[in-house]
């Protein structure tokens, strides 16, 4: 993989004072990486740079290696203009054989960020299904967006620990693609105009998302102090996924809906199989949709679409019913028991012969000749 695309591609445009000289008449376009770095030092308003700078360009004429395109070809000297030889490099160590005390480390990064030729798009998720779905992806082996994620596997997107973010709490989902061909590069979480942490495929790509996130007025805190996030629990343990940044800790507040993040608090955030840990994080009680305080015992949280509506909070379960087959409870006024006494969706029932059946049911097959249909056997 190629570290450092935007310098190693041609450039798209370069001032008169770096004309092809005639001896490298023959040789591949100039890399980019003369013009990310003259923009750099043109910024800096440093003019003995900009020298040093097209001296370097016009004597080796540095260009993407036709035998490796991961690495930089040029010429040493102009004894190897005259027999044509070019020597291949690492792109940074390139940089740094000219301008051995310029450049290095995140400083580099931040050369390619701040002059790089390749654009980039900035956008947010802010409805919490693409959010999970998102981080789904990620998580599968990076397939989808070029980088991974620590949450540990075995939650499908109804039971992800992001689904804590929700959007009306102020989260969102930053992400970073290439503009030419969609390619997630970099993500990190925002809410009320901050961030904590960026993910990227490659560090110079942290440094672009930070570029992004600052022009978007979206600044760098160390935790998430003060944010609050959706109290979810499944099988009686308090839903949460890792929190990067110093604030890894909360409370359930007055209403039990929600977690309000500090640095001190009963739950702590620091966990990557998807629960919570902590005395709190096993709470006796939590509140129902309706305002009701009940034993966390005797609740079921539901997240669900039906009818054109949202279903979603806790619920007493003897109002709920268990859909086995699609692994979800439902209310019971929104489901229906089948004729083998099991439950689904009523929008999802089919009656045959005086029997219901959920549609798709291998049992029932299809008569060819009256276009009915009857429980097969």
């Amino acid at each position: 993989m190629t570290k450092y695309p935007d310098l190693l591609s041609p450039a798209p445009s370069l001032p008169p004072e770096f004309a092809r000289p005639a001896w490298a008449s023959g040789l591949p376009d100039l890399s980019s990486v003369a013009l990310a770095m003259l923009r750099h030092f043109a910024a800096a308003q440093d003019s003995e740079a900009v020298l040093r700078l097209t001296d370097a360009i016009l004597t080796q004429w540095p260009a993407r290696s036709e035998d490796d395109p991961a690495l930089l070809a040029y010429t040493r000297n102009t004894d190897c203009q005259e027999r044509g030889i070019r020597t291949r490099i690492r792109v940074g160590a390139w940089i740094n054989k000219i301008f051995p005390d310029t450049f290095g480390g995140r400083a580099l990064d931040a050369l390619i960020a701040a002059h790089g030729t390749e654009d980039y798009t900035l956008t947010m998720l802010d409805d919490i299904d693409d959010i999970v779905g998102h981080m789904v992806s990620a998580r599968s082996n990076g397939r989808g967006c070029g980088f991974g994620s620590c949450m540990a596997a075995g939650f499908s997107e109804r039971h992800h620990p992001y689904r804590v973010y929700d959007p009306s709490l102020g989260w969102r989902l930053a992400l970073l693609a290439r503009t030419a061909d969609g390619q997630i590069v970099a993500r990190t979480l925002v809410n009320s105009g901050h961030y904590v942490k960026v993910y990227a495929a490659d560090s110079h790509l942290i440094q672009r998302m930070e570029n992004h996130l600052d022009a978007a007025g979206i600044q760098e805190v160390s935790g998430w102090r003060g944010c609050c996030i959706r109290a979810i629990r499944r099988d009686g343990a308090l839903v949460g996924p890792y929190l990067d940044g110093d604030a890894i800790c909360g409370e359930v507040g007055g209403t039990g809906t929600t977690v309000r993040l500090d640095d001190e608090g009963p739950i702590w955030f620091n966990r990557t199989d998807g629960y919570a840990d902590g005395e709190d994080a096993h709470a006796s009680q939590v509140v129902t949709y309706d305002g009701d305080w009940i034993d966390e015992g005797d609740a079921v949280w539901m997240d669900y679409s039906y009818g054109g509506r949202r279903i979603q909070g806790h619920y007493h379960v003897d109002d709920v019913v268990y859909d086995a087959v699609a692994d979800e409870y439902y209310r019971r006024d929104d489901a229906t028991m089948l004729h083998d006494d099991t439950w689904c969706l009523t929008d999802d029932v089919i009656e045959v012969e005086g029997e219901r059946y959920r549609y798709g049911d291998p049992a029932i097959v299809e008569e060819d000749v009256t276009g009915g249909v009857h429980p097969g056997g």
